[in-house]
């Protein structure tokens, strides 16, 4: 979400820093951060943007592009 790569959960500082926040917190790797949990988070919206539809009524379909800065 915040255009942060995973691979920086592996980072030797980022390790340190949350074992100092939390001694007793295990980071999980960047392939579960990248494969497991965001799979999750996909499921998780796709259920709320469904449950969104069905309840709507009067829907306006439109395009959106978006250009990265």
């Amino acid at each position: 979400m915040a255009g942060i790569p995973f691979e920086v959960i592996e980072n030797p500082f980022i390790i340190d820093l949350f074992k100092h926040l939390n001694p007793g917190y295990i980071l999980p790797s960047r392939t579960t951060l990248s494969g497991r949990l965001l799979d999750q988070e996909v499921s998780r919206t796709s259920i709320s943007v469904e449950r969104e539809l069905e309840s709507s009524n009067n829907l306006t379909l439109s395009k959106f592009i978006f250009f990265p800065s």
